[in-house]
Parts: structure tokens; sequence; C-alpha cells
């Protein structure tokens, strides 16, 4: 399941070098689409949301290409045919990134992603994400991502 967004990385890496050329993307609290690139640091293992083994979930951390700061992201996929409500989120970080994005429905074959917000980040310190999902009234946890910054 890994994979998911491994897969993407490699497909989408034109794409995403100028979407994030600028650094990384804030959208708390608006869903959106993404292509992930290489300073898409460390994602968790996705995991199968409990309401349904279609809907996968992750957290990832993506970081700036000077390595300076950082940000992390809920990632939702939908691999089945029927569509899913997201009522509640809540993204949990090491780093003082925590968000939530606003409901949302997710439709059938469709990934979104609830960027936190872009946040200074210390060297030679280690940085994790999960994140607290709610869809169709089920709460879940994601795995939690992680990433040590070095200096220099």
């Amino acid at each position: 399941m890994r994979r998911l967004v491994q897969g993407l990385m490699v497909a989408g890496a034109a794409t995403a070098a100028a979407l994030f050329a600028a650094g990384p993307a804030t959208a708390a609290p608006i869903w959106q689409s993404f292509t992930p690139n290489a300073n898409w640091v460390d994602c968790s293992t996705s995991v199968n949301h409990r309401v349904s083994a279609n809907i996968a979930i992750q957290t990832c951390l993506v970081r700036t290409p000077d390595r300076t700061k950082q940000q992390a992201v809920l990632v939702l996929a939908n691999r089945g045919t029927k569509g899913a409500n997201v009522t509640r989120n809540n993204i949990l970080t090491s780093f003082g990134g925590n968000a939530s994005c606003n409901e949302t429905r997710l439709d059938p074959g469709e990934q979104i992603g609830c960027f936190g917000p872009t946040v200074g980040t210390k060297c030679d310190n280690s940085n994790s994400a999960e994140a607290l999902v709610t869809i169709n009234g089920l709460e879940d946890r994601t795995n939690s991502a992680s990433a040590y910054v070095r200096c220099g």
C-alpha cells in the first residue's frame, strides 16, 4: 500500500517540480489534488480506513529543498465505487504543523490531500506527523510518518 504515493511520485515528477518549485503547498482548510515529488521525504505506510477496505489513509512529510521548512499532509484515496463523507480530521505533528481541513466528499477514484502549514524546522531533529480521520461516522488513525532533518 505504501506504493500508493510512491507510484505517483514517479509518474508526476515533472509536473510536481513545477508545482513545488516555490516550496510546499498550503491548502488547509481546503482539500486539494496533488502530485508528490522528491520533496516528499517520508510517507507512512498507508492503511485501510476501518470504514472500507477501499479507502486508504496515510500521512506524509513534505520539506522545502533547502530543508529549512516542512509540512504534514494527510492523504486520502478512494479505490472503491462508492463515495464517502469526510466529516472530521486532525493532523498532529511534533513540529507545530497541526491542521485540519473542511468536511468533504471523497468520490470514487479520487485522491486528495490536506496540507498543514509550512513551518520552520530545526536541524539535527526528528519530526513526525499522524492524523485522525472520521469517514462516514467512523474514526481511524494513520500510521506515523517521520523524518530526520540533518544540518548542512
